[in-house]
């Protein structure tokens, strides 16, 4: 099962990430990756961090104003963060699933990201729901393709994220059930 969510932010793509990870832990598979949650003060996105799917554990990965020598718009990016994406990256090997959310200009600053990434969607049989920058095809065309390549590309928007959803749902359903030998979990 092949994945790829794009869209404009606020669309809902998160939501329907976060919502597949959990429903794929509920269902017995075990999945493996990272959010990249924004952080917003008196309600201003300021910045965002790295969430490990599997730990929980967070670093930030960028910083309005941040002084670095990786930098994306307005945003300082941490070079702690590569090596904590890398290392998640790492561990994705023994994933049934891999669930990112996102590949964008801010996690691709790091080389290490970009050659794991593209080494491990190179493997014709690694499963993945991923949620890619909507610009990506602009900077990082190989990596595109082997997002999209051969995967069942979704766009979300405020109008079509309750459908993608439930499309996204069933086929999650449907991958488990057949990883557990046609069984549902609800027996």
């Amino acid at each position: 099962m092949r994945i790829a969510l794009s869209g404009p932010p606020g669309s809902g793509k998160t939501t329907i990430a976060r919502r597949s990870a959990d429903l794929l832990k509920s269902l017995g598979c075990r999945p493996l990756g990272f959010y990249t949650p924004e952080v917003r003060e008196s309600g201003r996105r300021t910045g965002f961090l790295v969430e490990d799917l599997e730990t929980g554990e967070t670093v930030w990965l960028a910083r309005r104003g941040l002084p670095s020598k990786y930098r994306v718009g307005s945003y300082g990016i941490y070079e702690e963060a590569g090596k904590f994406l890398c290392n998640i990256l790492d561990r994705t090997v023994e994933a049934e699933i891999i669930v990112i959310d996102e590949i964008g200009p801010m996690e691709l600053v790091f080389p290490c990201v970009r050659t794991r990434l593209s080494r491990l969607l190179s493997h014709e049989e690694q499963s993945f729901l991923i949620v890619y920058h909507r610009r990506l095809r602009e900077k990082y065309p190989g990596l595109h393709r082997l997002i999209t390549g051969k995967a069942i590309v979704f766009w979300v928007s405020v109008e079509s994220r309750s459908k993608v959803w439930a499309d996204v749902k069933r086929r999650i359903e449907e991958f488990c059930s057949a990883r557990r030998g046609g069984s549902n979990g609800s027996e």
